[in-house]
Order: C-alpha cells, then structure tokens, then sequence
C-alpha cells in the first residue's frame, strides 16, 4: 500500500477522533448508561460515516479497530478534559472561599 492510500485512512481516524471530543466532553455530565448517556455516546456516529463517505472510506475488518479506536479515545479525551474543567474549577472556588 502506498503512501497516499493511507492518508484517507488517516484523515478518516483523526476526524473521527476529533469529532468524538465535544460528544465525550457532554457525555461526562450524565450518568453511566442514563438515555443522555447513550445519546452523546452515539450521535456522533452519522458524522463519522459522512466522514468515511467523503474520504471514500468503505468499512472493512482491517479498518474497524482503528475506527472503534479513534472513536473512543475522543470520547476518553472529551471525558477527561470535562473532569479537568471541572476540578480547575473547584480549585479555583476553593481558592476564593479561603
């Protein structure tokens, strides 16, 4: 495989990554498994087949993990970054009412 066929498979998993961010980052508000939960776990994923669509990217075994992969690091980064806000801001409460 050349190197210019990995680029659609590259942009494909990175934007994948980045959409998954703010949907992560909305996610860490709710309860494990609660409907809005489920809902910002899975609305994001319209956007990545338009994504793969506009790469011409057809879903296949090999490309699966990378994708599934991609999809849930942004989730785990949107998560982590929310619960750093959150602490940031705790902190700062805390620094305040001292």
């Amino acid at each position: 495989m050349a190197t210019k066929d990995l680029y659609p498979i590259i942009f494909t998993c990175a934007g994948t990554l980045v959409v998954n961010i703010p949907f992560g980052y909305w996610r860490a508000r709710y309860k494990k498994l609660s409907p809005m939960w489920f809902l910002f776990v899975h609305l994001p994923v319209p956007l990545v087949v338009v994504i793969r669509s506009l790469n011409h990217i057809k879903l296949s075994w090999g490309l699966a993990p990378f994708l599934i992969a991609s999809y849930f690091t942004g989730q785990w980064i949107g998560k982590k970054w929310r619960g750093a806000r959150e602490a940031k801001k705790a902190g700062d409460r805390k620094n305040i009412n001292t």
